[in-house]
């Protein structure tokens, strides 16, 4: 796995057990959280089969119980668990589609990405590249929502065709109105930043809908040592606009650099203006390698267990100070 480190676990207990209900590296800090979303978000995980998952699964519930098989390895014992938080829903314990996880991110962000940068003033492409991007978002929203609250069919549709009308209609407005405009036309640059500016309102529609059965009844919420607390709707919008936040900014280096790394080979000469066919390949394959670091960084940005301070908000008086949380991703 990326970045494997050689510093002792933060989650291993004074019994010298590994803590498995933990991430093998600490939270409270980016360097630990990002080490941790680089093992699970690795995107060559996606490929592994649901016979192996399983196999992983058992292994980290047996070692909970200690019953794990003679001879497992502390090492075997971290390499399942890395498994399990790649595929496992970490509320319901159940395996993830892999369309939805995390670790299927790079795939289908660099296909839908290299479409939307390389035809990014073509009418029908906008729409086309748009329309997928947010189908894949919501499926990956849907995936990785907190499931302490019921989604139900119709908030899911409802979520899906705004976003995807309000990330459209951004985006054809914007081409519009540079193409439409004197000024703004003269520049090369502003078309570049259409696609993330339709990709954050997208996004800012997508998840607050998909989730808003969260930020309507709470989200559950749990003290230090896991018992739970009741449900919370501040920490229900604390931890989707983190959300939000986050996917921007895993959107945000994929969408942009691409075209200012591929600029001088379009130049009268070079290769991409001999070859204009190979545009799409480059776009697709420079966003691809952009995902794969940007993705683990976006997602490490926020502790995916996330807490919460009672005092002012609708849990105060609850007999806790602080509260956790499942964020989502």
């Amino acid at each position: 796995f990326f970045f494997a480190s050689k510093m002792a676990s933060a989650a291993v207990g004074g019994s010298g057990r590994i803590d498995v209900s933990r991430p093998r590296y600490p939270q409270d800090t980016f360097t630990g959280r990002l080490k941790h979303m680089f093992s699970t978000t690795n995107p060559l995980l996606v490929f592994t089969s649901s016979t192996k998952l399983y196999e992983a699964k058992a292994i980290v519930d047996a070692y909970k119980k200690k019953e794990e098989p003679a001879g497992v390895t502390e090492e075997q014992i971290w390499q399942a668990k890395t498994l399990v938080d790649s595929a496992f829903h970490p509320d319901t314990g159940e395996l993830n589609n892999a369309v939805g996880r995390m670790s299927f991110q790079v795939w289908g962000n660099m296909t839908i990405t290299g479409i939307m940068l390389a035809f990014n003033t073509d009418f029908r492409m906008v729409i086309l590249s748009q329309w997928l991007n947010q189908s894949f978002n919501a499926f990956a929203n849907y995936t990785n929502r907190n499931a302490s609250s019921t989604l139900s069919t119709s908030t899911l549709l409802k979520s899906y065709v705004l976003a995807t009308s309000g990330a459209v209609t951004a985006a054809l407005s914007l081409n519009h109105l540079i193409a439409s405009s004197a000024t703004l036309s003269k520049g090369r640059h502003l078309p570049r930043f259409v696609p993330i500016t339709a990709i954050g309102i997208g996004n800012c529609i997508n998840i607050p809908l998909m989730r808003s059965s969260e930020l309507a009844n709470g989200i559950l919420v749990k003290d230090a040592n896991g018992k739970e607390v009741g449900k919370s709707k501040d920490a229900a919008k604390q931890a989707i606009t983190k959300v939000v936040f986050s996917r921007i900014a895993m959107a945000v280096p994929s969408l942009v650099l691409p075209f200012y790394i591929l600029e001088p080979f379009e130049k009268p000469g070079r290769l991409l203006h001999k070859h204009p066919a190979l545009r799409p390949v480059g776009m697709t394959l420079i966003a691809g390698a952009c995902l794969s670091f940007a993705t683990p960084f976006a997602c490490a940005i926020f502790p995916q267990e996330d807490s919460m301070k009672t005092k002012g908000t609708d849990l105060d008086g609850c007999g806790t100070d602080v509260v956790y949380f499942n964020k989502g991703l």
